[in-house]
């Protein structure tokens, strides 16, 4: 890890030598601590254990350069939990650290509408509900990607491809078959009017049948997205269907929907929300079609709650999929400073054989309040706390639990265009 280090510090050094004298050169730094209280985060508490406490931080450092022809983007990340440093050495603190290569990318101009994209690089598209950043994770995601980017004046597309792989092989593609080996997609979006915008987009995800074979099983995520903004209504869904064949070779038959809708009233924002992922009435050896939808590197957080219990919807819902119905209430103190209450109906899409009959799996409610107290400083503030279903503590084989909660408090500063032309 010391050596990525200095690799990295290197390449920033020698970047800020090069571009200094240029203009249209940025920087910025991020700086994310949060202090979490966990007491049936993700899974439900058992009675005899302990809450958990501790602090994790992310760091970020990030260069950027533009013209009229090229862009360049690099970001480098380290997280860490405080105190996770495996010995103390008579210098100081060990150095047991994530420090990696957050971002690292190009855009270059082909033609005066037409960029191309390449290299380490965030996507986001739509709701993030199949590429997303996940930026509660102090990781992150990004992806190793090529894109090309047709902007006209009506009309965005773009069309991306990766290829994964582990080594640099001498013959044939081998990869385990859990992780995606492509993913290629296209997104379109057109321009209709200030009020109404409107996308399509489509996945082809293929993963190996095993470590050793060639060949590839591709599943297709197909979907739309729409969002109608009038004066202080706002509403927006989304659908989604998936096709193709899952990474066991049985054939897909899922869906996704999305629909949501806010209204803004003085200080007021109420809003309601419904999200649908389609799940399985039947698994193992009776499974001929999978209908559980697979939001592959989507964002969970923002929509299914914010303790986290549907991160994994296989094993969270034993392949049942799951159905959210929510409502909010923001109350807005301030441009600076507001609170949000969101409360959570949850239950499963589809019971089967691994499953109780009753579909009911909870209630959640999650209380945040965000203060923007500085143009880099953020605070942000959580109390979130969950009332399990019995089908949910069945699922989880935590049938004395009745109550989980989940506190933190997250400060976040950034600071970009340190570098001033």
């Amino acid at each position: 890890m010391r050596q990525g280090a200095k690799v990295i510090l290197t390449l920033f050094t020698v970047l800020i030598l090069t571009f200094t004298a240029r203009p249209q050169l940025s920087v910025s730094v991020q700086l994310r601590n949060r202090a979490e209280l966990r007491d049936g985060y993700k899974q439900l508490p058992i009675g005899d254990l302990s809450p958990a406490f501790f602090v994790s931080q992310r760091s970020r450092l990030s260069l950027g350069y533009s013209s009229d022809a090229l862009k360049l983007k690099l970001t480098a990340q380290d997280v860490r939990l405080w105190g996770d440093e495996v010995k103390i050495g008579t210098t100081g603190t060990g150095d047991q650290v994530t420090l990696g290569l957050f971002e690292g990318y190009a855009e270059i101009r082909i033609i005066h509408n037409l960029w191309m994209s390449i290299g380490r690089q965030q996507l986001v598209y739509d709701k993030e509900w199949i590429f997303a950043t996940r930026n509660w994770n102090q990781n992150g995601i990004s992806y190793d990607a090529m894109i090309l980017k047709l902007n006209l004046p009506a009309l965005d597309v773009h069309v991306g491809s990766t290829w994964n792989t582990l080594t640099e092989a001498s013959h044939n593609n081998p990869y385990p078959p859990e992780r995606y080996k492509t993913m290629n997609f296209i997104w379109i979006q057109p321009k209709p009017t200030p009020e109404l915008n409107y996308s399509l987009f489509h996945l082809a995800a293929g993963s190996t049948k095993n470590e050793t074979e060639n060949i590839l099983r591709f599943r297709h995520t197909s979907g739309l997205t729409a969002e109608y903004r009038k004066h202080n209504f706002n509403a927006w869904t989304s659908f989604y269907f998936q096709s193709g064949k899952n990474k066991a070779g049985i054939p897909v038959r899922a869906f996704l929907w999305d629909i949501n809708a806010t209204y803004l009233s003085g200080k007021f924002t109420p809003g309601l929300g419904l999200v649908y992922l389609s799940g399985n009435s039947k698994t193992g050896d009776r499974l001929k079609r999978d209908r559980l939808f697979d939001l592959h590197y989507g964002v969970r957080h923002r929509y299914l709650g914010g303790m986290d219990y549907f991160s994994d919807i296989p094993g969270s819902t034993q392949q049942g999929g799951v159905v959210d119905i929510s409502g909010f209430l923001d109350y807005r103190f301030s441009k600076k400073t507001e609170i949000r209450n969101t409360l959570h109906h949850f239950q499963l899409a589809e019971s089967n054989e691994l499953t109780p009959a009753d579909k009911y799996l909870g209630f959640e409610n999650d209380l945040v309040l965000k203060s923007k107290f500085s143009p880099w400083g953020t605070l942000e503030v959580g109390y979130l706390v969950l009332l399990p279903g019995s089908t949910m503590k069945t699922i989880q084989n935590r049938h004395d639990s009745d109550f989980a909660q989940f506190a933190y408090v997250q400060l976040t500063i950034l600071t970009d265009n340190l570098v001033h032309q």
